[in-house]
């Protein structure tokens, strides 16, 4: 999630509806935009702009708590010092501020779940209740806001509702709840059929998981067999799991010269920063495509674990993985 960015389209579909004449200046509106991206605080005067000015902030003191808490759990990995380990105290600040600002701050509440929470199954309930009412409030708000959109995720002020649907099937599969994970990601493929959000990346993986390989033709027939890293991974590990090891190879070869850095990735497990809630953007065909695949797709290969040593004994794959250069 771009914070900044989201912030920035949903203060030019407010500034819009309060001046329908801007819709015939775009250079105003560029304008307006850029300015808007310099001094968001001078824009936001409603309380739920002000609540996503202080969930930036929180989201970027969250990263380098997260980072400091990881590079403390090394240090004594390695035996350097105790591990003491840390509720991140500067992120739970910044979402309950977040959050008394305006308590319909759901991707705040995401976060503060994920924190907070006990248990896995503690977490999903949790978000799985806030589910009505997110989509009731978001729904309102995207009416009063939002132009008509084909995909429900271009219109942002429906966002913080798919984003919490999203997050639910990602919790899902951490706790091995595939079918169900499943039948939530379909739902929403059907309510998006242009999928602005990406949930058929993770559904691939799903359907690789679970075995299914008409359900995988079925997705990938939907979206075109336009590709992504996403796919290949699980088309190449599936036909694999079945015997099928011809087109298994034919697959796995195809990943590592059509996705750049993926088959590097996938030999050599490489830190991601954590969703803060969900998938970073992207450029498509690029290896942060790869090392965001590579990561989502870690529940799918550690139940096939001797995949990558097939993998590797293929000459093509093993010559990517081993000539690809991280971007510095």
């Amino acid at each position: 999630m771009d914070v900044s960015a989201e912030l920035n389209y949903r203060l030019i579909r407010k500034a819009v509806k309060t001046n329908p004449a801007l819709l015939d200046k775009p250079e105003a509106i560029q304008d307006l935009s850029r300015q808007m991206l310099r001094s968001p605080e001078r824009y936001a005067q409603d309380a739920e702009d002000k609540a996503l000015i202080e969930l930036e902030k929180a989201v970027s003191l969250g990263s380098r708590e997260i980072d400091d808490e990881l590079d403390a759990f090394y240090e004594a990995a390695e035996g350097m010092k105790p591990y003491v380990a840390s509720d991140l105290p500067r992120l739970k600040q910044g979402l309950q501020k977040a959050l008394e600002l305006d308590p319909h701050c759901y991707d705040a509440q995401i976060l503060l779940s994920l924190v907070e929470t006990v248990s896995l199954d503690h977490a999903i309930q949790k978000l799985d209740n806030l589910i009505p009412e997110a989509k009731e409030w978001c729904m309102a708000r995207s009416e009063a806001i939002d132009e008509p959109t084909e995909d429900p995720f271009d219109a942002v002020c429906l966002r913080p509702w798919l984003r919490l649907e999203a997050k639910i099937i990602d919790l899902l599969i951490q706790g091995a709840c595939y079918r169900e994970a499943l039948t939530r990601s379909i739902a929403m493929l059907n309510r998006a059929p242009q999928d602005a959000q990406g949930i058929r990346y993770m559904t691939s993986l799903i359907l690789a998981r679970l075995e299914d390989e008409d359900g995988l033709n079925t997705l990938d027939a939907r979206f075109d067999h336009t590709g992504n890293a996403w796919m290949h991974i699980a088309r190449s590990i599936l036909l694999y799991k079945l015997g099928r090891i011809p087109a298994a190879r034919r697959a796995t070869l195809g990943l590592a010269n059509l996705c750049p850095g993926l088959a590097f990735y996938l030999v050599n497990p490489t830190y991601t920063e954590p969703y803060l809630p969900d998938r970073p953007y992207f450029t498509p065909g690029t290896s942060q495509e790869s090392l965001l695949a590579s990561y989502e797709a870690e529940f799918l290969i550690a139940d096939t674990p001797e995949y990558i040593a097939w993998a590797l004994s293929l000459e093509g794959f093993k010559n990517a993985a081993e000539t690809f250069h991280e971007p510095s």
